[in-house]
């Protein structure tokens, strides 16, 4: 049972219990978006205590390879010496156990010895839950209450301790990346260009290989940190997911609204079940809550059906991307929605377009359209498609290369003040389309 229809069927049952998923659903949108221990500990134990009638409450993820406790809610400081015990021995004795489980008579179990007296003097009942993470990680939450727990209580817990999961593992990662960058950073200069390896750390390292589809990527930060959001991945190898985006502002306070994007995007856009629009959506009440008010990003995202070509898309308040067809019409795509993390009540469309063989959807950012030269003049629109149509019968890398070719000399090879981003995607053969 997926976990949209537990919800469902326990509101149906006992409309009460609205108001505690509902919680669930809000403190994780805070947990998710905390990459700091204190912060994250902090913000759990927050949504556990509103969720439940708790005593005292526990998360610990776990390296399930050498036992190590990677993260403890309570802080290193519980530990003598400021230093994690092995967790073999609470890996052991969840091996033993039926998780996850509600433990009615705490006083009765013979209880690890990483559970200290304190949390078990005031405690009737027990939720013990662990979930594995990938292969290497196990997340195990413990909540005591004065009061019995039952099956509700537990169902919460297991929808909780899953999304801790999910964001702990993100701390984790994120964690050791800074450590490593931190590790090297030594000047401002040298901490920005560090800054902006982080930001390129959660885009795409290479472009996924599609059969029917070539694909060509173009992207140049105009400073060490950019302000262009990108991303290509196939779902369930039946379709190519496509989104190009850009954030307001430059340098770090950039950079921080592109990682809350990626966050916000990801979170959803990888469920082969979220149409465009419901994803916009989803991000834009993300981003209202995880940036501050002037902060905001245009994105655009589309799905392609590998099976028919159908182009499903919804547009942020970005810049058009283009179709090309192969008889040198064009087609934008603008259909969809307000800009992302400004308008709380913003609802958003979805667009369609057919994409046939010999077919180039480009996707781009305003660095493109909106490059000047000397005499400040822009790029614009008409010369994009001039350059595209020109070159539609090329490769996508041919294509690529004399779009950069033409903003180069329309700027006379002088320094280009904005981000640039293209994506180019050119359809190679026909798509299997139902005959009507």
């Amino acid at each position: 049972m997926t976990e949209t229809t537990l919800i469902k069927n326990h509101i149906k049952s006992d409309p009460n219990t609205a108001d505690r998923w509902r919680i669930l659903a809000e403190g994780m949108t805070t947990i998710t978006a905390t990459t700091d221990r204190i912060s994250l500990a902090t913000c759990v134990e927050t949504v556990i205590q509103d969720m439940f009638n708790t005593v005292k409450c526990l998360i610990l993820l776990i390296d399930r390879s050498t036992h190590d406790i990677i993260f403890d809610s309570r802080g290193q400081t519980h530990y003598s010496s400021n230093i994690p015990p092995d967790g073999t021995e609470l890996c052991n004795w969840i091996d033993r156990r039926n998780t996850p489980e509600v433990v009615q008579e705490v006083g009765q179990e013979d209880w690890p010895d990483i559970v200290s007296h304190s949390d078990l003097s005031k405690a009737r009942s027990a939720l013990l839950i662990s979930e594995p993470m990938d292969r290497q990680y196990l997340v195990i939450t413990l909540v005591f209450s004065d009061t019995y727990f039952d099956d509700v209580d537990l169902d919460l817990g297991v929808a909780l301790t899953r999304h801790i999961g999910i964001a702990v593992k993100k701390m984790i990662e994120y964690e050791k990346k800074m450590n490593d960058i931190i590790r090297k950073s030594q000047h401002l200069e040298q901490e920005l260009e560090l800054a902006g390896e982080i930001q390129r750390t959660l885009l795409p390292r290479s472009i996924p290989q599609v059969a029917g589809l070539s694909m060509s990527l173009v992207s140049k930060p105009s400073r060490e940190i950019g302000g262009d959001f990108y991303d290509m991945f196939t779902l369930a190898d039946k379709y190519l997911g496509v989104a190009v985006g850009d954030v307001v502002g430059k340098g770090i306070p950039g950079a921080i609204t592109m990682a809350s994007l990626y966050t916000a995007f990801h979170e959803y856009a990888t469920d082969p079940l979220m149409i465009p629009s419901d994803v916009m959506l989803r991000a834009n009440e993300m981003l209202l809550d995880a940036t501050a008010s002037d902060r905001f990003a245009t994105l655009f995202y589309g799905v392609v059906s590998l099976r028919d070509g159908l182009f499903r898309y919804c547009n942020a308040g970005h810049p058009p991307p283009l179709i090309c067809r192969k008889n040198g019409t064009i087609d934008y795509l603008s259909t969809g929605g307000l800009i992302l993390g400004s308008f709380s009540h913003a609802r958003y469309e979805n667009g369609r377009a057919d994409l046939n063989e010999g077919d180039v959807l480009v996707l781009y950012t305003d660095g493109v359209t909106e490059t000047t030269n000397d005499e400040e003049q822009v790029f614009g629109f008409k010369r994009l498609e001039q350059v595209i149509r020109q070159c539609k019968s090329s490769t996508v890398e041919e294509i690529k290369n004399s779009l950069t070719d033409s903003l180069h000399q329309f700027t006379d090879h002088s320094n280009i003040q904005d981000d640039i981003t293209v994506i180019i995607v050119k359809c190679e053969q026909p798509f299997n389309r139902p005959k009507i």
